[in-house]
Parts: C-alpha cells; structure tokens; sequence
C-alpha cells in the first residue's frame, strides 16, 4: 500500500471515528435533555402544589380568624347588654 492509500485509510477511518463519538455523545446527551425536561415539569408540578397547600392554609387562617372575631363579638358585654357577665 502506497503512502497516499494509507493516509487515505487513516483519514476515512478518523472521519468514522470522529462521526461515531459525535452519535455516542448525542445518544448521552438525549436522555440527558429529557431528564432536564422531566425534573422541570416535575419543579413546576410541585411549585403548583406547594402554591396550592399556601392558599389553603390561608383560607383557614382566615376561616379561623372569623370564627375568633364572631365569638369574642358574641361574648362582649357590648353585643349582648342583657347578659352581663
């Protein structure tokens, strides 16, 4: 084999390589985008949870706030004259 036909090998056989790492490199990188891509819906998920679980809490606390008002409403002396403690 002549000098020529040899770099001529080599260098077919390093455009093979080169092209084979690019498809391996790509094949890691796929799972890998699909992977960011599930944990985001997953972070949005739980930040829709976790707003969710917010407005409920604050619901009761305002439930429970009301509740307080209209009984110490109902037992001030000023609401109820008939009953004077």
């Amino acid at each position: 084999m002549s000098t020529s036909e040899q770099s001529r090998e080599i260098m077919t056989q390093e455009r093979h390589n080169s092209q084979q790492r690019k498809e391996s490199m790509a094949k890691r990188a796929e799972p890998q985008a699909n992977n960011a891509d599930e944990q985001a819906d997953i972070t949005q998920e739980k930040a829709r949870e976790l707003v969710n679980e917010a407005h409920l809490q604050e619901e009761k606390r305002q439930e429970s706030m009301s509740e307080r008002m209209e009984e110490a409403i109902e037992k001030s002396p000023v609401s109820n004259p008939d009953n004077p403690d």
